[in-house]
């Protein structure tokens, strides 16, 4: 089974995405899956924004409608 999975990796100051392709299996296989990744990637650059995060939102067990923050 393939789950949703998408990463972007940065290798050798690029910044490359990889993601899992699911076929239908074949010749008697239990599964047909692969990773890939685009070729050459996107060079990485310092830029002048800094990061910033924000609060955390999160429900309770009991209360899923109401998200609540976690400091």
């Amino acid at each position: 089974m393939v789950g949703d999975y998408l990463s972007t990796s940065v290798a050798n100051g690029r910044a490359v995405a990889v993601l899992a392709v699911g076929k239908a299996p074949a010749n008697g296989q239990a599964f047909d899956e692969a990773m890939y990744a685009v070729a050459g990637g996107l060079a990485l650059r310092a830029g002048s924004a800094p990061c910033t995060t924000g609060p955390v939102l999160f429900a309770t067990p009991d209360r899923a409608d109401a998200p609540t923050v976690r400091p």
